[in-house]
């Protein structure tokens, strides 16, 4: 009888750890299965912060009548935006490339010339009175607020930041830049 006993525990025993260990397989499985779906969670989060970080930030600019205008206003059209101001030599001598390109390019690409306005270095009259004396035909916006260069953090002009029409930033040039580089970009963007 002795012997019958240990075999019923020994048998109980057995189907307890296999209960227990179907259990545990189960908790594992079930685990595993939340923390695959919490990382391709965060994985899909993460490209969606990549895909907004490429999204063209919105502002409000100024033409010369003072009529608001904004980035978003184009969306869905490519845009070259470029950061300028008169008291900035490279910006001056990249202006006519720009308006050449401009001519060429104006039924299928949007141009935001954008003046750094503040106020103080850049004066709106100054610049008006610039582009009417070297007769340039591009459109001209004036960022008195400095929404647009806060918004871009523009830390050194000239700077052009190349929009294609989903409204993504395609690239971004901080410095001058001259026809070639215009173009190429410009074929990217449409």
């Amino acid at each position: 009888m002795n012997n019958k006993i240990k075999l019923v525990i020994y048998i109980i025993v057995f189907i307890l750890i296999l209960i227990g260990a179907n259990i545990l397989y189960y908790n594992i499985k079930n685990n595993n299965k939340e923390y695959i779906n919490q990382m391709q969670e965060e994985q899909i989060e993460g490209q969606k912060e990549q895909q907004d970080a490429n999204f063209a930030i919105d502002f409000t600019v100024y033409d010369k009548e003072n009529n608001a205008i904004n980035l978003s206003d184009y969306k869905g059209k490519p845009i070259v935006v470029n950061f300028w101001a008169t008291w900035c030599n490279p910006c001056k001598m990249e202006l006519p490339d720009f308006n050449e390109v401009y001519e060429q390019e104006k039924e299928n690409v949007i141009f935001l010339m954008v003046n750094a306005t503040d106020g103080m270095q850049e004066m709106k009259e100054k610049a008006i009175e610039f582009v009417e004396k070297e007769k340039y035909t591009f459109p001209v916006y004036y960022d008195m607020e400095e929404e647009a260069i806060q918004n871009y953090r523009i830390t050194g002009f000239p700077t052009t930041i190349f929009i294609d029409k989903n409204f993504n930033i395609i690239t971004e040039y901080q410095g001058m830049i001259d026809k070639d580089i215009l173009i190429q970009n410009i074929n990217k963007i449409k």
